[in-house]
């Protein structure tokens, strides 16, 4: 099970793929186990795994990202600062100007003082202008702070950290690893670190328990479950569900103006299971689509195509969903992802 979503590029227009911290996060549970299991490749068909390890997903993603004398991280908040209206940038040069004021005449030093407060004046003013047409958006949210992740962060403890499995591949550590992931991925995107993020849920052939909030060990590995197509498995597939939900409300709460972080995001939630989970079979695999997009996705439809399970060449192909979120996204040069013969997207969706 995975999920996988970007946000707007209306919502953050001084950030792009090219400038942002990361051009992706990707953070799992059980992603690594039993050898590399990537659900997401660059265009040059290298794979990009997601991070299974939270201690070190965290130190990755947010250990430049600090207060301090200078260096990335300062810049960045100071960025942030400006850009929501808490600090200008007078603020962060007074010093030097005072130097610059020193070295002047009487005369002089007036004058260049009353340059300075004019120059603030007019960046006020266009803060008030800009506020007024709502024609920008900050760059992240108020609920940017990744500090407050620190103390929920699993470790090790006393699993000696060169064991097997490794300690974040054990059923007891994979409810707090599923929460914090979520927490992680949400910060990412309100700090303006990426726009683009996946969560992995393992994948369908781990012989490993899930445990959830909620959700305790069945005992059962998960591989297992699938072919079983128990009430246990079922459990599981609905906690996966929980966190999706967990995960947009959280969306919500984060505040972009007027709006929130949901409205200018896109998700794609989707399985690697299809109808008969005991065959591990691609056939009518379950997704949906959620998120605004800014508007450019309307909600609360569903789209239905039609489906033989005796016919698979009578299907639409799972490429065309992919290819469809790309062309939401603005990436109409796509045609097609993997099958060069599933070409272009689903109209029903795109519009």
């Amino acid at each position: 099970m995975g999920i996988s979503f970007t946000s707007s590029p209306k919502s953050t227009p001084s950030i792009e793929p090219g400038n942002t911290l990361r051009r992706l996060v990707a953070l799992g549970v059980y992603s690594s186990f039993d050898g590399q299991k990537p659900v997401s490749f660059r265009d040059n068909g290298q794979p990009q795994p997601a991070q299974d390890n939270p201690g070190a997903a965290y130190a990755d993603i947010f250990g430049s990202f600090t207060p301090s004398a200078g260096g990335s991280g300062a810049l960045r908040l100071a960025q942030i600062d400006i850009q929501q209206g808490r600090k200008r940038i007078i603020d962060f040069i007074r010093d030097d100007l005072r130097q610059v004021k020193r070295k002047l005449g009487p005369l002089e030093g007036s004058m260049f003082e009353a340059h300075v407060l004019a120059l603030d004046d007019l960046g006020k003013e266009i803060k008030r202008q800009e506020s007024i047409s709502n024609q920008t958006s900050p760059v992240s949210s108020v609920s940017c702070n990744p500090k407050a992740l620190e103390g929920i962060i699993p470790t090790a403890g006393g699993v000696d950290p060169n064991s097997w499995p490794k300690w974040y591949h054990r059923t007891e550590a994979t409810a707090a690893i599923n929460k914090v992931n979520r927490e992680m991925m949400v910060q990412a995107l309100a700090c303006g670190i990426t726009r683009v993020g996946l969560l992995q849920y393992g994948f369908s052939d781990v012989d490993r328990e899930f445990t959830f909030e909620g959700n305790p060990a069945s005992g059962i590995a998960y591989h297992s479950l699938s072919h079983a197509n128990t009430p246990a498995f079922h459990a599981i597939q609905k906690s996966i569900m929980t966190e999706v939900a967990a995960l947009i409300t959280q969306l919500k709460g984060v505040k972009l103006g007027d709006r929130t972080l949901f409205d200018e995001t896109l998700m794609l939630v989707s399985s690697d299971i299809g109808e008969n989970p005991n065959n591990h079979d691609g056939v009518n695999i379950p997704a949906f689509l959620a998120g605004r997009l800014g508007g450019k996705l309307p909600g609360g439809r569903l789209v239905e195509y039609a489906y033989d399970q005796y016919n698979s060449n009578a299907n639409t192909p799972w490429n065309h969903l992919l290819v469809s979120f790309a062309h939401l996204m603005g990436q109409t040069d796509i045609q097609t992802i993997g099958n060069a013969s599933f070409s272009g997207p689903l109209k029903e969706v795109v519009g």
